[in-house]
């Protein structure tokens, strides 16, 4: 699939842009997310692909240790992040996508 777009100027002057070419994945699928980001305690990933339902993800800490597996049991997975310290954590999908979470402490006023 190819596109190019016409920008038409207030006077009535037009210009073409260059045509770019569309590539699709076979999969067809849509990057995991995971928020709020950042968390004050526990986070939802929402995978973007189904095929990862029923897999394990792996929760790690910016050093790169692995604090624990998460069995993904639906689209939207809940994750309790409270039980660790403030920081930077990675969670990584068995399709190895790997999604960056941050938790900070909460605030109070």
């Amino acid at each position: 699939m190819f596109y190019r777009l016409k920008q038409i100027d207030i006077d009535g002057r037009f210009k073409y842009s260059n045509i770019v070419r569309l590539r699709y994945s076979e999969k067809n699928t849509v990057n995991s997310i995971v928020y709020p980001n950042p968390t004050h305690g526990s986070v939802t990933v929402l995978v973007g692909d189904n095929s990862l339902v029923g897999s394990v993800a792996d929760l790690y800490d910016i050093n790169g240790r692995l604090l624990e597996s998460i069995k993904i049991t639906a689209n939207s997975q809940l994750v309790n992040m409270s039980k660790y310290v403030n920081g930077v954590y990675i969670i990584r999908l068995s399709n190895k996508e790997s999604i960056e979470s941050n938790k900070e402490q909460m605030k109070r006023l």
